[in-house]
């Protein structure tokens, strides 16, 4: 019996150990593997918010965030409604003029953070930092309490008021969290005008960041870090840079030294501060252990140092990191200031960073965001995985980008990389993770000071670590008609990543009720009554994951069809020298009389360095027409940092685009200075606010973005043509795509609104280089030349192809080698072209029994309309073929 008793104990001991292992082994498995990007989801909560700021998520599931004009709003998940739980009173303009028209500029100030009590539950109490109204410039730290679904404005309790300028522009933070201690912090900006150093030369108070983030005895350009008590007022706690009563020094300070510090975070474990600071051409991402600091206005990045000046504007030395001395004449407080002052974690510039792994160029805001802490969730509903744990999330306003920052044993940089780098997001401002495992977003959009302004939002991204939600897509063989119309829905492209099988289920809906379900993938709907119908699919899969989307559908009016017709072209190329007649032919169903007005022509040349696709989608998207170049120049906006401090026609930080070209002749001086601004940036013209140069920019690309700048006021009718006519070829040798575009839009019909429809099509030279072949299988692109290269084939039934060309005219396929190869190595060398697929109809054929140039010609079977055509090599032989190009003749 002992020996039994025995066994069972040292098999219990072995059994417990591999189950240690194994767990051991399968918890390294999960924080070295990075997680797919396909197991994460973004799902947008509301866009009732306008200009919001900062957020704090409630145990319950509800997300209070506050915006900067002033109001306080409470999001319910059970209803998805948002509620305004009160408004507070604040500034938003500043007191100099910002136009010569005397208009107020558009200020920092109002409502800037916020934070709950850590005892909340039990108090009730809630904190917010905010620029109140009325004529004396200051700032406020006041408590409130928060009870029902309303903020008690007679509960304000004022804990702390500084002094600032409101004379103009910026900084005031607004970072807000408790620490481990339940002890407040809060992030305040330095309240200074823009620039790059201390003293860059001569300069008024206000322009002078040595009399706040410098001054030892001024909160501004400061993280405070107090008590606050059950009455009311605060206390000072241990740690401080500053001991109560030291002379010239203000005890709540607990970093100085900082410029524009935004949302704060403390990991919970190590119990550390951490921020992201906007710099004036450097930002940085921080990391606080202890009290210190943090360099600003006299050290930048990894303690970057800034020129002295002298009061006449001459520069005396360096600022010295061992002696830091504030001998500003707007210094109020100690003149040798704490040394060795705290370098950056990370930090990039407008260029491109060569010490981190930062991506974008130009603009930039660096935001922070919070530190995940697996065992902070772990009786979440889904928490991120354990590849994430102590690692920072950090965002950046301005380039919209989510990157995580992986820090060593000892807490110092190791790593960074982007989350989800398929997603963008508009005018981040704040992050933090809920209480069900979910990372919340609050998304200003890129227009500041706008009001409502569009992509504004609160999101989440949740996590799925089993079970994966499907995706579900939608699409209809048509989406207008005149009714009786018979619709064709499809929900081919739906999928999911786990391969399970789907159940699809079709709700069709008008004006709110529903009018017919389906149960299957691909249904028929016929529509019988005239008016807007929306079509949503659902698609779930065994476990009740599920995804939506929906279509619209307009029954009761037919979409006009136009025609684009050419002579001396087909609807693929153009050809020689010759003029390019176009015609457009337009009918509509319903309108008997086709109003010209209603008609726009337009053509352009797009020069082959640019994306033919990005351009396509830029021109169906555009409200008005102007030049390809102008068009390019909108791409090349939408990309860069341009919107987050311009609109087309309203002024944000900077000039609209309407008020740019007006100001300015539309000259070749015009575009060469507006050119070199963009590129090397500037400040000045308009006001206050400094545009960032653009390095990364050619001179090309600069001016096509002025040009559409320019054109944003130019009547459209400049750009467009007649109903027929003709235009220039550009010629044999021009790489050059011709895109017509016409559209038109019907004057609707009875009860049903307008359709607009746009056709467009695109001519390019009939020769095809070898690089711009569409198709290619068991082949190389060889490049001997940067400017000339080749496909080499070696094996046996290789092929390429071109997409959806226009075979109406077309009688010959001409074949460019790269060299004559002998003829023993040639005679079993077959081409075949066939449409549509590799056993498509065979059009044409060609051997090599003669082979006496570097050219060879299949003669094509007449056909017409659009086809994808195949080119097969029937090659034997053991040498190499190499294709230069192919060309198409009529």
């Amino acid at each position: 019996m002992a020996n039994i008793k025995l066994i069972f104990f040292w098999t219990f001991i072995i059994v417990t150990a591999l189950a240690v292992v194994w767990q051991s082994y399968n918890f390294r498995q999960e924080v070295s593997k990075k997680p797919e990007e396909n197991r994460f989801t973004k799902e947008t909560l509301t866009e009732d918010v306008n200009q919001p700021m900062q957020m704090e998520i409630l145990k319950d599931g509800r997300v209070l965030f506050i915006e900067k004009i002033g109001k306080v709003k409470v999001f319910d998940p059970s209803n998805s409604q948002v509620k305004v739980i009160g408004e507070i009173p604040v500034n938003l303009q500043y007191i100099e003029p910002y136009t010569t028209a005397g208009g107020k500029y558009d200020a920092d100030d109002g409502l800037h953070g916020v934070a709950l009590d850590p005892s909340f539950d039990q108090n009730n109490y809630i904190y917010f930092y905010y620029s109140p109204e009325g004529g004396k410039p200051k700032s406020i730290l006041a408590r409130y309490v928060w009870k029902g679904d309303s903020l008690r404005m007679n509960s304000k309790k004022v804990m702390l008021e500084w002094s600032t300028q409101r004379n103009r522009c910026c900084h005031f933070g607004g970072g807000m969290v408790f620490d481990k201690d339940d002890n407040l912090m809060v992030s305040i900006g330095d309240n200074t005008a823009l620039g790059d150093s201390p003293s860059d030369a001569p300069r008024k108070e206000i322009y002078d960041p040595q009399r706040t983030a410098g001054n030892t005895n001024d909160l501004r350009g400061s993280i405070i870090r107090i008590k606050p008590e059950p009455d009311g007022t605060y206390s000072i706690p241990e740690g401080n840079l500053f001991s109560e009563g030291t002379p010239k020094t203000r005890p709540e300070i607990y970093i100085m030294g900082v410029r524009n510090p935004m949302r704060l975070s403390i990991d919970s474990k190590t119990g550390w501060l951490y921020w992201g600071e906007v710099g004036p051409s450097t930002d940085e991402f921080n990391q606080a252990r202890k009290a210190g600091n943090f360099g600003w206005p006299y050290f930048l990045a990894n303690n970057k140092k800034f020129l002295d000046y002298f009061p006449d504007g001459s520069a005396n030395t360096y600022f010295d990191s061992t002696n830091i001395v504030n001998n500003s004449p707007f210094n109020t407080g100690l003149g040798n200031l704490p040394v060795s002052p705290v370098p950056a974690l990370v930090w990039y510039s407008r260029d491109k960073s060569d010490d981190f792994s930062i991506p974008g160029t130009g603009s930039l805001s660096a935001m922070g965001g919070p530190v995940y802490r697996k065992s902070d969730f772990i009786e979440a509903e889904r928490s991120f995985p354990t590849y994430y744990n102590g690692k920072w999330f950090v965002t950046d306003f301005v380039r919209g980008w989510i990157m995580v920052i992986e820090m060593d044993q000892k807490g110092n940089f190791k790593s960074m990389e982007r989350f989800l780098p398929e997603t963008t997001l508009k005018g981040p401002m704040d992050m933090e993770f809920g209480p069900e495992g979910d990372l919340y977003i609050l998304e200003y959009s890129r227009d500041p000071y706008v009001d409502n302004p569009p992509d504004a939002k609160l999101a989440k991204i949740k996590y799925s670590a089993g079970n994966r939600d499907p995706i579900a897509q939608i699409d209809a063989d048509k989406t207008a008609g005149s009714v009786p119309l018979q619709v064709q829905l499809s929900s081919g492209g739906s999928i999911d990543y786990d391969n399970d099988s789907l159940e699809y289920k079709w709700k069709i809906e008008s004006k709110g009720k529903k009018i017919q379900t389906f149960n299957q993938a691909n249904p028929v709907v016929n529509f019988d009554d005239p008016g807007i119908y929306q079509a949503t699919l659902t698609v779930s899969d065994y476990k009740g994951a599920q995804d939506s989307t929906t279509i619209e559908i307009t029954a009761g009016n037919d979409p006009p069809s136009i025609d684009l017709n050419f002579e001396g072209a087909n609807k693929s190329f153009f050809f020689g020298d010759k003029d390019i007649e176009y015609s457009v032919q337009i009918s509509d169903k319903e309108d008997k009389i086709i109003d010209a007005d209603r008609v726009k022509v337009w053509f352009d040349h797009l020069p082959p360095a640019y994306d033919i696709d990005k351009f396509l989608n830029t021109l169906k998207k555009r409200d008005t027409v102007s030049s390809a170049e102008s068009l390019i120049g909108l791409q090349l906006i939408n990309q860069s940092d341009c919107n987050t401090c311009h609109t087309l026609n309203k002024s944000s930080i900077g000039p609209s685009y309407t008020n740019i070209a007006q100001r300015y002749e539309k000259n070749k001086n015009t575009y060469e200075r507006l050119t070199e601004k963009v590129i090397s940036g500037g400040s000045g013209n308009w006001g206050q606010a400094e545009m960032p140069p653009h390095t990364s920019l050619t001179k090309d690309e600069a001016k096509s973005m002025i040009s559409y700048i320019l054109d944003t006021v130019r009547e459209e009718t400049v750009w467009l043509m007649p109903l027929e006519g003709n235009v220039p070829s550009p010629g044999n040798e021009s790489k050059d795509r011709l895109i017509f575009m016409a559209s038109y839009e019907d004057n609707g019909f009875e009860q049903i609104p307008p359709i607009e429809t746009v056709k467009i099509e695109v001519l390019r030279n009939p020769k095809i280089e070898a690089a711009e072949i569409d198709i290619v299988d068991n082949m190389t692109m060889q490049f001997p030349g940067y400017d000339d290269p080749y496909l080499l084939f070696e094996e046996e039934n290789s092929h390429i192809g071109v997409k959806n060309i226009d075979m109406t005219g077309i009688k010959q396929i001409e074949f460019e080698f790269s060299e004559l190869p002998e003829k023993n190595l040639y005679d079993s060398l077959e081409i075949a072209v066939r449409i549509d697929s590799l056993e498509g109809e065979l059009v044409g054929k060609t051997s090599f029994d003669e082979f006496d140039s570097q050219r060879k010609i299949v003669t094509i079977n007449s056909i017409n309309d659009m086809h994808d055509i195949y080119l097969l090599f029937n090659n034997n032989m053991n040498n190499s073929i190499e294709i230069r190009s192919i060309k198409f003749y009529q």
